[in-house]
């Protein structure tokens, strides 16, 4: 016979088991935890495991977007559109950028078989490049940790002007619709560092919106490549794609100061 503190058995409502002497207790109502708040037995253990609907951005693909937001798209390919913008950005800072992407592309692997890391350099001298445009006025935050009902974790850049979150960036290996989508953002920038995908979110007032859908409307511009993905990059292979994705890119974050009413002192031509 096995010793009694080994002993597991199962009361007939399934909702205590006892093991090695302790009590397992499942209960899903107010009334059941404050019944074992006030139980007389002073030694119960309590612990409490609270279920939650947030998961890691990273974990966001397209097919669980649209169950959660109740899209109507199967990928962002079929996404309602938006009219894009381009605005004028300064022809020296873009020769700068230029020369960096340059640079990377000749002492990185092929971005066709380049990790997410590698991607990251690329995708980032464009973000840093149109934020310093504004004079240190916008600011980016790598790794940046934010949450929400439906997620929760670090997101690759996040733009803020004070202490306003303005933009989310994401970086992606390969597949574009494996991108998350961040609440309370009103724009928002994909990229696998050759496709660049800019998103606008717009979130219904009614009340009937408690389940938090959104719509999601996709630049008229997007997607936007950089042909970083060439065996062989030249200047002139870059000068009119990085004109252009600047310039869509100021377009969000002057759309987003100025929707927000933020201050802005912006550099000229």
């Amino acid at each position: 016979k096995s010793d009694s503190s080994s002993q597991s058995s199962m009361v007939e409502s399934d909702t205590v088991e006892i093991v090695t002497e302790r009590k397992v207790i499942q209960f899903s109502a107010d009334e059941d935890l404050m019944s074992i708040i006030w139980t007389t037995n002073p030694k119960v253990d309590l612990e409490i495991v609270v279920d939650t609907s947030q998961q890691p951005f990273s974990s966001y693909t397209f097919p669980k977007m649209k169950a959660v937001f109740g899209l109507k798209a199967d990928d962002y390919n079929e996404l309602s559109l938006f009219d894009g913008g381009v605005k004028d950005t300064p022809k020296e800072i873009r020769s700068l950028v230029i020369d960096e992407l340059l640079r990377l592309h000749k002492t990185s692997q092929h971005i066709t078989s380049a990790n997410e890391a590698t991607r990251c350099e690329f995708i980032s001298r464009i973000i840093y490049g149109v934020a310093s445009i504004f004079d240190g006025e916008v600011k980016v935050y790598p790794q940046y940790e934010i949450s929400g009902s439906h997620g929760k974790g670090p997101v690759d850049w996040v733009i803020k002007v004070g202490n306003t979150i303005i933009t989310v960036t994401e970086a992606k290996k390969e597949d574009i619709n494996q991108a998350g989508l961040h609440e309370d953002v009103m724009y928002g920038i994909v990229s696998t560092a050759v496709d660049w995908v800019i998103i606008k979110l717009v979130s219904s007032s009614s009340e009937n919106n408690s389940e938090g859908k959104v719509e999601v409307l996709l630049s008229s511009l997007s997607p936007s490549p950089l042909p970083i993905n060439n065996s062989v990059l030249t200047r002139e292979d870059l000068a009119k794609p990085v004109e252009s994705l600047f310039g869509q890119i100021k377009w969000v974050f002057d759309s987003q100061i100025e929707s927000q009413g933020l201050s802005k002192r912006v550099k000229t031509e």
